[in-house]
């Protein structure tokens, strides 16, 4: 969306002008807090763009944002894309994910063996 008005403005620049960096300022947009904002970027600054919602849509927004992180990072997943996702975060730890490398030590295969079979998920430990 931000490209289009890019590419809408270059074309027909009505309020936008280029800053003395060469970058795509708004002024004059009609909308006292968009040019406060622009006025903002323009110097460096980081604009609050919370100041534009009531205290009831920042709480509503927190809300979501929280139930979003409370939900199950796995529901809805298949297996397999369970087991990509698990191998890609896996990886950028720095852990291996998959069939064991060759040439383990007997107690170090027992170990994997162990933690392979043990529940996933909010399984219960004591249900076999």
């Amino acid at each position: 969306m931000v490209e289009y008005y890019v590419d809408v403005f270059e074309k027909k620049p009505i309020e936008a002008q280029r800053n003395e960096k060469g970058e795509i300022q708004f002024t004059d947009t009609g909308d006292a807090m968009i040019d406060k904002w622009e006025a903002q970027i323009a110097k460096g600054e980081t604009p609050d763009l919370f100041e534009a919602f009531d205290e009831e849509s920042i709480s509503h927004m927190e809300r979501l944002r929280q139930a979003q992180r409370d939900r199950d990072p796995y529901q809805g997943l298949s297996m397999k894309a369970t087991f990509d996702k698990i191998q890609r975060e896996a990886t950028r730890e720095g852990l291996h994910v998959g069939r064991p490398p060759t040439g383990m030590t007997p107690e170090k295969q027992k170990l994997l063996e162990e933690l392979f079979n043990a529940p996933t998920f909010g399984g219960d430990p004591d249900e076999e």
